[in-house]
């Protein structure tokens, strides 16, 4: 299989994202459910609850660094990229959100706004020693 069928697919079965960020100097790591859409390759859709803390973090588009976090055996993916807002509405995947973390079918959807990691450098990493840069667009 081709580097960017491995990544694709390593992907499309990714359930959460460790993303990095750091804001007034001070890092961060938070843990996020994520949507993959395979006709958006280079993005991952996340919901955050409105007034949020953490939003503030990723508003303007800050750059940050993530890890997706395999379901399963297979190759792992990580990269860097950018946070800005979605115009995907939480109520067009809200349920492929609760089918990967149940609490989001009792939430109320107008709590949440959406955003997207907007993908800019992706490594596969396939083992020790083993990598490769791969490019989605």
């Amino acid at each position: 299989m081709e580097n960017k069928e491995l990544m694709l697919s390593a992907l499309e079965g990714t359930l959460w994202v460790a993303l990095a960020t750091s804001v007034d100097g001070h890092p961060n790591v938070r843990l996020l459910n994520v949507h993959w859409d395979p006709s958006r390759p280079g993005v991952f859709l996340f919901s955050s609850r409105k007034n949020r803390k953490e939003k503030s973090e990723t508003e303007y588009g800050n750059k940050v660094a993530f890890a997706a976090i395999p379901s399963g055996p297979g190759p792992f993916v990580k990269g860097v990229g950018k946070v800005r807002k979605s115009n995907v509405r939480f109520e067009d995947i809200r349920d492929d959100l609760s089918f990967r973390a149940p609490h989001f079918m009792s939430d109320e959807p107008s709590g949440f706004e959406m955003y997207e990691i907007v993908l800019e450098q992706t490594t596969l990493i396939l083992g020790p020693d083993r990598f490769a840069e791969v490019n989605l667009a």
